[in-house]
């Protein structure tokens, strides 16, 4: 009958609806994740590049300290090695 069809119709127009709606969440929820991927993807080549530099840098000042001699004073040597827990 007519009014059954029609009555199917609407059910199957509201579960489109439904499910437009659901999708439309699931694509804000999968860009959202799409976006913290990028700022975490550009945050460890940030944190990667800084790492490679202080490397750098550390080489650098154990190159310039390595041209430093200390002496120590007789008091040093005459006191006893730190012991080592």
């Amino acid at each position: 009958s007519i009014a059954k069809a029609s009555n199917l119709t609407e059910d199957i127009a509201k579960s489109s609806n439904e499910q437009a709606s659901g999708i439309a969440e699931i694509n804000q929820g999968l860009s959202r994740i799409d976006q913290v991927i990028q700022t975490n993807t550009a945050s460890s080549e940030e944190s990667a590049a800084t790492s490679e530099d202080l490397a750098s840098q550390a080489a650098l000042l154990q190159n310039l300290l390595a041209n430093f001699k200390i002496k120590t004073s007789s008091l040093q040597q005459q006191l006893p090695a730190p012991s080592v827990s």
